[in-house]
């Protein structure tokens, strides 16, 4: 688990969030891909996106502690 600490130092290097709406499970991979690439440190699913624990978690298990994962 991430603390906050953790959160603001990683979004103070790229001050930036990418927003997923309206994404569906088979997105999740290509999706963190480009993330990762992108250098990007932190993302957050809207909770008004089907399925959005579930792709809180798929996010989580592909980033690790490597990029902030949250709910909006």
């Amino acid at each position: 688990m991430m603390h906050n600490n953790t959160f603001i130092t990683k979004l103070s290097e790229v001050p930036v969030v990418g927003i997923m709406r309206g994404i569906t499970l088979d997105q999740v991979e290509p999706l963190a891909e480009v993330i990762l690439n992108s250098g990007m440190t932190a993302v957050e699913v809207t909770m008004n996106t089907a399925d959005a624990a579930v792709l809180i978690s798929k996010f989580k298990s592909i980033f690790d502690d490597n990029i902030c994962v949250g709910a909006g």
